[in-house]
């Protein structure tokens, strides 16, 4: 345990410090379904070690509430128990997740995927979306509610390199975190008491660290990479990168650049949705 208060309790290891200053990604999500009583729930940051292509738990940490103050104690302590490494560390946030909606079904499925686009356009882009689904004001309420509460918190409060990947298209899901999130509700057949939770939160770690260990000297081989959708994705945005370059070159105005990354957004739509097809 490395802090506690009235709200929240943190665990990291010697050993899950050490993972989250080396790795550059660290996935972060919380699962209500092992919250032992009197909690709200279990919250677990996650990263993804490149050579031997596995993941790895860096902490875990039981909240009383899902207050953003909460979370901002979290991951200030984190930082403060291994700044002595002097790391710069890169927090990959979730991609959105949203429901279709059958007129909007586009713009949904745009904003999901504006963490892809060059962030110098993402607020002029965001603003062509925003005002364009005002013509339909009476069938998309809902949605412009949306945009206002993503505006407010993505654009506003919270800086946008930290949940863009235009320069750093490695991952694009969060499924690290969540399909652990499922192996340990698996592991109880009912909420954990406080001990039990303790002693599983232990006893994985120590799993973790023995793996970890036999895959770096060799002992255990590396798993192998899956070719992903981001093969797919670099290539896209490699492609509208070279678009921008070549309408700067030739004088185009901000507004055609805006143009040229709308498209790729779209053409990210259908990337996504043949890849899924296929799948």
């Amino acid at each position: 345990m490395i802090f506690n208060n009235s709200n929240i309790i943190i665990f990291q290891s010697p050993f899950q410090a050490k993972l989250f200053m080396e790795n550059k990604h660290i996935f972060a999500d919380g699962t209500f379904l092992i919250a032992p009583a009197n909690s709200y729930q279990v919250f677990i940051t996650r990263t993804y070690v490149t050579e031997l292509n596995c993941f790895y738990t860096t902490s875990m940490s039981i909240l009383k509430n899902k207050e953003q103050t909460t979370y901002e104690i979290l991951f200030n302590e984190i930082k403060k128990n291994i700044i002595k490494y002097n790391a710069n560390i890169n927090l990959s946030e979730k991609i959105f997740h949203l429901k279709d909606h059958n007129i909007l079904n586009t713009y949904y499925k745009a904003i999901s995927n504006l963490c892809f686009i060059n962030i110098e356009y993402i607020p002029d882009i965001f603003n062509k979306i925003k005002n364009t689904c005002m013509r339909y004001k009476s069938t998309c309420s809902q949605f412009l509610n949306f945009l206002d509460y993503f505006e407010k918190t993505f654009l506003n409060i919270y800086n946008i390199k930290y949940w863009n990947y235009y320069n750093n298209i490695d991952h694009i899901t969060n499924n690290a975190s969540e399909s652990y999130n499922s192996y340990l509700k698996n592991l109880f057949v009912k909420k954990p008491s406080f001990y039990k939770l303790i002693y599983t939160i232990q006893f994985e770690e120590s799993k973790s660290y023995y793996d970890y260990h036999m895959r770096i000297k060799g002992i255990w081989r590396k798993k192998s990479r899956i070719s992903e959708r981001v093969d797919d994705i670099n290539i896209l945005v490699e492609y509208y990168k070279n678009m921008e370059a070549e309408l700067k070159n030739i004088g185009c105005s901000k507004n055609d650049i805006i143009e040229n990354w709308f498209n790729c957004l779209i053409r990210l739509n259908n990337e996504i949705i043949n890849f899924n097809k296929t799948k």
